[in-house]
């Protein structure tokens, strides 16, 4: 296992009926980096790396993801994703933080911003979904694989959630260079497929909770929110096209700039995490 391929500890911490996994690392201004699908918080490990000696970073696993553990009869949609990260801030006395995001985290993430901008110091917004334009055709088609729920189960007790997890259409078709990613992280993205039948259920529970209503109810907000805002986008995205990045910029009211990181697909935190902590810190530093 390469250094960079290393998980950080987790904490756990219940929150009403879940019990919420996250990574909390640094010390000083609170930044609350969310992953999306179907990754975990272990997609910004690289960066929190970069960052902790001068930040507090917090990276939770989404409910349905990582290491969280949530009820089946749970919502999984992006507005409880959104409420239960304010529960996780709130628990972690966090009075305002910088929000970070990347892919249907962003949904979770916008929702949580426009509704409650008051928390918000800064929002940063990486490959993430917004207005319609999610579930992206990949996954899409993997959700309707998923709605069969025996078709599903029986593909992932036959390990081919695995296999596709690893092939060229899986998390590589999201990266430039799809050497930059090693099995050994895909792995570790994908275990939720190999701890048993409740954690899948959890995991297909997320998957069809994607709905882009919640991105369109808060794009009509953009206008007003003027907490400052960055862009940060891999301008090499198969999946989410550079093109939403700059509607965002556009759209936001508060937002500053938009940055394009070259040779870089929608996992631009696996590809380039030294370019995305450096935008991170810079903003961080601005008036």
């Amino acid at each position: 296992m390469l250094p960079k391929d290393q998980p950080l500890q987790k904490n756990m911490v219940e929150l009403g009926d879940v019990t919420v996994a996250y990574i909390d690392q640094g010390k000083g201004r609170p930044i609350l980096l969310v992953h999306g699908i179907p990754t975990s918080s272990y997609l910004w490990r690289n960066v929190i790396r970069d960052l902790e000696g001068e930040f507090r970073l917090i990276a939770p696993d989404l409910m349905g993801l990582g290491d969280t553990e949530t009820p089946l009869d749970h919502r999984y949609d992006m507005e409880a994703q959104a409420e239960k990260l304010l529960e996780l801030a709130d628990r972690l006395e966090l009075d305002t933080f910088t929000l970070v995001c990347h892919d249907q985290g962003g949904a979770a993430a916008q929702w949580l911003a426009v509704h409650n901008p008051e928390r918000i110091e800064r929002f940063i917004m990486t490959n993430c979904v917004c207005y319609d334009n999610w579930p992206v055709p990949v996954v899409a088609r993997f959700a309707k694989i998923l709605r069969l729920k025996p078709a599903a189960f029986l593909m992932n007790r036959l390990g081919l959630s695995d296999l596709w997890a690893k092939s060229p259409v899986g998390i590589r078709l999201g990266m430039h260079n799809p050497k930059a990613v090693s099995d050994f992280a895909i792995e570790e993205y994908s275990k939720v497929n190999r701890m048993g039948p409740d954690k899948f259920e959890q995991f297909r529970l997320f998957t069809l909770a994607g709905d882009y209503r919640y991105t369109m109810e808060a794009a009509k907000m953009f206008c007003e929110f003027d907490r400052p805002t960055i862009i940060v986008w891999g301008g090499n995205d198969r999946l989410l096209n550079v093109s939403w990045g700059r509607k965002l910029y556009d759209d936001i009211a508060g937002a500053r700039r938009m940055e394009v990181v070259p040779f870089a697909g929608h996992f631009l935190q696996e590809e380039k995490p030294e370019l995305v902590a450096k935008y991170i810190r810079e903003f961080m530093s601005e008036e």
